[in-house]
């Protein structure tokens, strides 16, 4: 998987130098498991914009094989004491079964975080994002409709107004019912609705099992995304065109080729301080032999 990860970067502009070096080293410190036979003990994933602009590559496993990795990188990339500390208190509370870390890279752009991919109380979750009136209109939001957990929480660890995001399964019930419901959070965060072509084609998909993304700051939303599980290649390209800055389709079915991925397990449309952007995550295939 990591040798995936490695040819899909050469497909995306996001990876270009001197970007590549900070996803090297990233990658380079992701822990190698005991059991190497044992494929679930550490996790790749990888996320990217439908314009190959942005890109993430995400690692997780059990908290006592990542934890010392994680503090290992964070230590070398420069975060402060603090996160690390903030980090072991927020684990013994939460309990979460598989422990994270991600690095993202654009133009001009080098972030990294933490991040814990289990179901959590959202209650709990909410209470480690800074408190503001967004993150308490997120929490009724969710007491409204009776939905009590999230299914990843992640930090990031840059200086200045850090984000915390929160993905979040809607209720179950029909597609149209699950658009609603999202409609309303939107409308609540005073923020625009998805456009009506990627409203179309999620409505389109075969799964009513939407979520949200939300990203918290201190001072209000930085992002608001609408995701749809394991899209077909045609309802994930009419989502795809949603965001005004697609262009090539065949760049994009470059990337997922040489990650070896397919569809992505998510397609999310998203409405950011830019604009609408579209991102797809995936996971990288397994069938290129570990070095």
């Amino acid at each position: 998987m990591r040798e995936r990860l490695n040819l899909s970067r050469m497909a995306a502009s996001a990876g270009d130098p001197p970007r590549d070096e900070q996803l090297s080293a990233w990658l380079a410190s992701v822990p190698v498991p005991a059991d190497l036979a044992d494929v679930e003990a550490v996790h790749l994933a990888v996320s990217v914009t439908c314009t190959l602009r942005r890109l993430t590559w995400w690692a997780d496993g059990a908290p006592d094989l990542f934890l010392p990795a994680i503090a290992e990188y964070f230590e070398r990339v420069g975060a402060v004491n603090a996160e690390l500390d903030r980090l072991s208190e927020i684990g013994p509370r939460l309990r979460p079964e598989r422990l994270g870390y991600w690095a993202t890279v654009a133009e001009g752009l080098f972030d990294a975080g933490w991040h814990f991919p289990s179901a959590l109380p959202l209650a709990d979750a909410c209470a480690f994002a800074p408190a503001s009136p967004a993150n308490g209109s997120v929490r009724t939001w969710a007491a409204a409709h009776k939905i009590n957990r999230c299914t990843s929480l992640s930090q990031s660890i840059g200086q200045g107004n850090r984000v915390t995001a929160l993905q979040i399964p809607l209720p179950a019930g029909t597609l149209e019912q699950q658009t609603a419901a999202a409609l309303q959070l939107y409308q609540t965060l005073r923020l625009p609705d998805p456009p009506d072509q990627a409203l179309g084609a999620m409505l389109n998909t075969q799964r009513a099992e939407l979520s949200l993304s939300v990203w918290l700051l201190a001072d209000g939303v930085a992002r608001l995304g609408l995701l749809a599980p394991e899209p077909s290649i045609m309802t994930m390209l009419d989502i795809c065109q949603a965001d005004p800055a697609f262009r090539h389709a065949d760049a994009l079915a470059t990337f997922s080729g040489l990650l070896g991925a397919g569809r992505p397990l998510w397609v999310e449309c998203a409405d950011t301080p830019d604009g609408v952007e579209v991102e797809l995550h995936y996971r990288p295939s397994g069938d290129v032999p570990e070095k």
